[in-house]
Order: structure tokens, then C-alpha cells, then sequence
């Protein structure tokens, strides 16, 4: 084949992909707007899952925190704080 025709098709394919990342970037900005805007108009609570408690009332609070991440899909802080929330309220 023609060394020209493949840079070519290359090129073509390259753009084509650029083109398409591009807009999938768009839709993700414009996701995370809306995303933002529902989240501060709306309150959103998270329901207690009674592993995570047991675990928080046995002072076990690395495996509550690795529960709470695996039943919810929490980020390692959003798990911590959601624990520490529920320690808090169970001491009162």
C-alpha cells in the first residue's frame, strides 16, 4: 500500500476520534453542571445500612468504613465522613 494513503487514513481515523472524545467531554461538563445544580437545590440522604452501624457500634470503624464503601460506592472520604456521621449520632 501507498505510504501516503495510510498517513492519510491515519490522520482521518485520528480526527475522527478527537472529534468524537470532544463531544463526549461536552456531555460530561454539561452532566456535571446539571449535576451540581440538582445537588444544591436538592437534599439527598444517604439510608443507614445496618452492617455499616453494627460495625460503628463495635468500634470497628476501618471495616464500617470499607462496608459503607462497598454497599454505597463512596470515595475512601465521602465512606470515612458517612462513619463518622454515624458515630456521632450514635453517642448522643
Amino acid at each position: 500500500m501507498d505510504p501516503l494513503f495510510i498517513s492519510a487514513l491515519v490522520l482521518g481515523i485520528g480526527l475522527l476520534l478527537y472529534s468524537k472524545l470532544a463531544m463526549i467531554e461536552g456531555r460530561i461538563k454539561r452532566q456535571e453542571k446539571l449535576l451540581e445544580r440538582l445537588l444544591k437545590h436538592e437534599q439527598f440522604e444517604t439510608p443507614i445500612s445496618d452492617e455499616v452501624l453494627g460495625l460503628v457500634r463495635k468500634e470497628k470503624e476501618v471495616q464500617a468504613v470499607k462496608e459503607a464503601r462497598e454497599r454505597f460506592g463512596f470515595s475512601l472520604l465521602e465512606a470515612k465522613q458517612y462513619v463518622d456521621q454515624l458515630k456521632n449520632e450514635t453517642t448522643k
